[in-house]
C-alpha cells in the first residue's frame, strides 16, 4: 500500500480543503502562547474526538511546537477497530489529507526489530486517532514528514523492549504526537464511578492523571488507572511515550512539562451523563 487514504474526512473533520484551514485558522487565533518563548517542545499529548470537540485542544496543543524545526513527527495513537498485541508500523509511504499528502519515514520501521513491532496493516486503515492529528501536522509543519504508529496491546515486558529501542528515536530533531482521550464518562461507556457533581468529579478524576503523566511517571499513571478505572483510551501510547522519553532523557537535561488545555465535551453540549475529557500537554526544554 502506497498511500493511507483519508477514512474519517467529512466526519471527524472538514473534507474541505479551504472551510478545515479556516476551522484550524480560527483555533489558533487568539490563543496565546502557554510555553515560555523558544522552548524546545520533544512530545505532545493531544485528543483525537471530531474537531467540534477537540480539535482547538489539540491544534493549540500541537502549536505551541511551531517556532521549532523538526526532521520527523512520531505519531503514537490507541487502537479502536483492530484488536492486536504490540506496536503497528506503518506500511505506506504517504498519508492523505484534505492539504496534500505528508511523507512517511518508512526507513524508521527498518531500525526497529523487536518482535513486537508488527505489521498489522489493517489497524492503520481505519483508525481516526491516528488520522485526526494528520492534518493539524500538516497545516502547521507543512514540510515535516510523519512516522505513524498504533498501539494494541501490551505488557510489562513488551513495554520495555519496545521502549528500549523507541528511545532512539526520542532526540532534538523529532517531535512526538501521542493520541489520547481522557475519561469517558457515562452509562453507554460502562463507567460511573459517581452519580452527582460530575463535571467537577471528573476535572477531579482527570486532574490526578494528568499529575502523574505531568511528573513523567508512567508506572504511577498505570497504578492511576488501575485504582480508579479510568477509561483513558490512549493509556498505552501514553505509558510507551513516558518510558521512551524516560529511557531517552539524561537527568542533566532534564525536561519541564505542562498542561495546555483541559476541557470536556460536557463544557459544549451540557450534557456531562454522556461525557469525554480531553487534555493537552507539552513536554519541554
Amino acid at each position: 500500500m502506497n498511500n493511507r487514504r483519508m477514512a474519517v474526512a467529512g466526519q471527524f473533520y472538514n473534507a474541505n480543503s479551504k472551510a478545515l484551514e479556516k476551522e484550524i485558522n480560527g483555533f489558533l487565533t487568539g490563543f496565546k502562547m502557554v510555553l515560555p518563548a523558544k522552548s524546545l517542545v520533544r512530545s505532545v499529548i493531544v485528543p483525537h474526538a471530531g474537531y467540534a470537540y477537540s480539535g482547538k485542544t489539540a491544534a493549540i496543543t500541537i502549536n505551541e511546537a511551531s517556532c521549532n524545526k523538526y526532521k520527523c513527527i512520531v505519531i503514537i495513537a490507541p487502537f479502536h477497530y483492530v484488536g492486536f498485541s504490540g506496536i503497528a508500523l506503518p506500511s505506506y509511504d504517504y498519508c492523505e489529507t484534505p492539504f496534500g499528502n505528508i511523507k512517511v519515514k518508512r526507513e524508521i520501521a527498518e531500525q526497529l526489530s523487536s518482535v513486537f513491532f508488527v505489521n498489522e496493516e489493517n489497524a492503520h486503515l481505519q483508525e481516526h486517532s491516528l488520522e485526526v492529528q494528520l492534518p493539524l501536522i500538516k497545516h502547521i509543519f507543512p514540510e515535516t514528514p510523519v512516522f505513524p504508529m498504533v498501539c494494541g496491546h501490551l505488557t510489562s515486558n513488551m513495554y520495555e523492549n519496545l521502549t528500549k529501542e523507541l528511545s532512539e528515536l526520542f532526540n532534538e530533531n523529532t517531535l512526538w504526537v501521542t493520541s489520547s482521550d481522557f475519561t469517558h464518562y457515562g452509562k453507554a461507556f460502562g463507567y460511573m464511578p459517581f452519580t452527582t457533581n460530575i463535571k467537577e468529579n471528573l476535572a477531579k478524576l482527570d486532574g490526578g492523571a494528568i499529575e502523574q503523566i505531568l511528573s513523567f511517571d508512567p508506572n504511577g499513571f498505570q497504578d492511576y488507572l488501575q485504582k480508579t478505572g479510568a477509561t483513558i483510551c490512549g493509556a498505552n501510547p501514553i505509558t510507551v511515550m513516558l518510558k521512551t522519553l524516560n529511557k531517552a532523557i539524561l537527568p542533566e537535561t532534564k525536561l519541564n512539562s505542562k498542561l495546555i488545555q483541559y476541557t470536556t465535551s460536557g463544557d459544549l453540549t451540557g450534557d456531562y451523563s454522556h461525557c469525554v475529557s480531553y487534555a493537552g500537554m507539552a513536554f519541554y526544554r
